[in-house]
């Protein structure tokens, strides 16, 4: 399970926590048979000696080592680690991390990161961005890195590969869930002036990510799942309702439109109108259906909506009701191990806990932006 930590069989939370002044942190909620318990609640910290590590990017998590026990990678900015790895374990996540080993030269800078399994061979690898030096044959270019699993303890890839990326640096980047032995396809969002540019589909395989990317539209509220059952992955796109109103001498660009379209695996679409917001994929009813979270909003959005819950089915998602809340959507998992999952939001730096019903749990976690 590539969010449980400690092995026990439930689902457990991990969350980047930005704090002024401090170094950045993650985290960590254990679920338990009541779901998250927040009087488990550790703090990871990416501070290590000797090393200048200040502002964490995003927090992924996957079994890199192959032990059961799922692991939490951070990449950090302004940093000579900027990939590092807290291991999982019996009791809880290790309290200091180890920074992963980089098969790359020093000068190049880590623009994005995802975990995934590239090669479908049931074990975890990395996939890393990487934009040349300022001066050089390789001044402005990327390259995408992919080390692949198991990982040893000393955060060394069992093998790697190196090669040219045709898209510019400035992207989104997040991969499929791993499960099995499934090759997990890659969603590279490019942002554009509106922060909603287009979403590419790229699969992987036996030699991992080849890119012949498939155009999925504009939108940067991205999520796979399998939202008919088919057993085929789907992959929903939709408008996440930011805008970058400090371009172009403060003029506001055009809407994208607040719409949702979802790409079924067996060439379908399917489109709504009227929705907008983070996405988050959780199988709420435990029909083996994938259901679809979306709505809510970051401080800056200014409007947030409440989020809907699409639910799945045989003909694909349908819309359902919108949750009494304003939070964003933010994880989801099966927290309390009773075969459904629960989806995490967040509103006022204040974690929400809602299953198919109603809302089961809150509490703070202090740092916590809203």
């Amino acid at each position: 399970m590539p969010d449980d930590f400690n092995g026990d069989g439930y689902a457990d939370l991990a969350l980047a926590v930005p704090r002024k002044g401090d170094p950045d942190a993650t985290a960590i909620v254990y679920g338990s048979r009541h779901g998250l318990d927040p009087r488990t609640t550790t703090m990871l910290t990416y501070w290590l000696p000797g090393v200048v590590s200040k502002g964490s990017v995003h927090d992924k998590t996957a079994d890199l080592d192959g032990d059961g026990y799922a692991d939490v990678v951070v990449r950090a900015t302004l940093t000579s680690a900027p990939l590092m790895v807290f291991w999982g374990g019996r009791s809880r996540v290790a309290a200091k991390p180890r920074p992963v080993a980089l098969p790359f030269p020093a000068d190049r800078y880590v623009s994005a990161s995802v975990l995934g399994d590239f090669d479908g061979d049931g074990a975890a690898d990395l996939g890393v961005w990487l934009t040349g030096p300022g001066e050089g044959p390789f001044a402005g270019t990327v390259s995408l890195a992919i080390l692949y699993g198991p990982f040893t303890r000393a955060g060394a890839a069992s093998r790697h590969t190196l090669k040219p990326w045709p898209l510019e640096y400035a992207f989104q980047v997040s991969a499929d869930r791993i499960h099995g032995r499934r090759a997990t396809s890659l969603l590279i969002g490019q942002t554009n002036g509106d922060n909603q540019g287009p979403a590419w589909l790229v699969r992987a395989g036996p030699d991992g990510p080849v890119w012949k990317g498939r155009d999925l539209g504009e939108g940067n509220a991205t999520a796979f799942g399998d939202f008919d059952g088919d057993g085929v992955r789907d992959v929903a796109v939709g408008d996440t309702g930011s805008r970058d109103d400090e371009i172009d001498k403060g003029r506001e660009p055009p809407e994208t439109g607040s719409t949702l379209t979802v790409h079924f695996g067996d060439g379908r679409r399917q489109r709504f109108t009227g929705v907008r917001g983070e996405a988050v994929t959780a199988d709420l009813n435990g029909d083996d259906q994938d259901d679809l979270v979306i709505g809510g909003g970051w401080p800056f959005d200014g409007d947030p909506l409440r989020p809907r819950v699409f639910w799945g089915g045989p003909q694909g998602l349908r819309r359902g009701a919108a949750l009494r809340t304003r939070a964003t959507p933010a994880a989801s998992g099966d927290y309390d191990h009773d075969g459904r999952d629960e989806v995490v939001l967040i509103v006022d730096g204040r974690i929400q806990v809602w299953n198919e019903r109603r809302m089961t749990g809150g509490f703070k976690i202090a740092g916590l932006p809203g």
